[in-house]
């Protein structure tokens, strides 16, 4: 089976080691692992694989004590199992950076580390689509005073770095960077951190550009209105085949030739009040 460090799921980690001793060691059980790691009853593991139960701060070092981890291994799957039960993305990115750490025992881990870097830096996102539209050699100084807001040429360096690292593009041997065929591909964890710091990263921008750009080259549109749940639900449906719609616009344009930003949001204004009570008169 894989080493630990390539996960970035414990249950998984889990799922894999327990098929593995099945195969493995004659007699191996759940039971079997729980009574190594000091725990009673059959089904815990088996509920901890299925997301159905969690691990709690003493279950943690019984886990690791039960997979025979040594020193270094056991750091790595305590942050792991925080990481992924983290209920904030605070916290998640708390423990991501201590797993990020344990980066160069794994070359699975390192590209988890750039796929954060990725989604959570904006410009990264915005210099991959400038140079499917641009003819880029390498001045980084031109590139980054060409983007909005400007970057710095380190900034865009280390954006293009990132992104040959990652295989999204490509140089030639004519000296130019183009696009590959390949696509973002990362496990929900690291997806969901990232994207959020995108999407406030995108949110300042469109602010700030309220004020920065012409009204003419901009376009920005608002509702606010009060609807029940079930419009809620019909109108997450349009939006989404509003963008499948554009999307479709920007994959068939032959000619790009400038980067844009479309934001979508769609949020409640008012928190969930308590219900009334029907028997008192709520009249003034």
């Amino acid at each position: 089976m894989r080493p630990l460090f390539d996960y970035v799921d414990y249950r998984e980690f889990l799922k894999d080691y327990y098929e593995f001793k099945k195969l493995t060691q004659a007699g191996f059980s759940h039971r079997y692992f729980l009574a190594k790691a000091g725990l009673k009853g059959p089904n815990f593991l088996k509920n901890v694989i299925d997301r159905k139960k969690s691990l709690s701060s003493i279950s943690i070092p019984q886990f690791a004590k039960a997979l025979e981890l040594n020193k270094k291994e056991s750091e790595y799957f305590a942050a792991l199992v925080l990481f992924n039960q983290a209920k904030q993305i605070s916290r998640k990115q708390f423990y991501f950076n201590q797993l990020s750490e344990f980066a160069t025992q794994s070359n699975a881990q390192q590209i988890q580390k750039n796929q954060m870097a990725y989604f959570s830096n904006w410009y990264n996102v915005v210099v991959r689509e400038f140079i499917h539209c641009n003819f880029f050699t390498g001045d980084f100084e031109a590139l980054a005073h060409a983007l909005y807001p400007q970057i710095t040429p380190r900034q865009a360096e280390k954006a293009v770095d990132l992104l040959l690292e990652l295989n999204l593009i490509r140089k030639d041997n004519d000296n130019v960077f183009r696009l590959t065929s390949n696509i973002m591909t990362t496990g929900p964890e690291i997806k969901s951190m990232g994207v959020r710091e995108y999407h406030r990263n995108m949110i300042e921008i469109s602010k700030q550009a309220i004020d920065d750009i012409p009204l003419e080259k901009r376009y920005y549109r608002t509702i606010t209105g009060s609807f029940s749940e079930d419009t809620f639900e019909k109108i997450k449906l349009e939006v989404d085949s509003a963008r499948r719609k554009i999307l479709a616009l920007i994959e068939s344009d032959q000619g790009p030739r400038k980067v844009f930003q479309i934001n979508m949001q769609l949020f409640p204004l008012q928190s969930n009040l308590r219900k009334r009570n029907k028997n008192k008169d709520s009249r003034p």
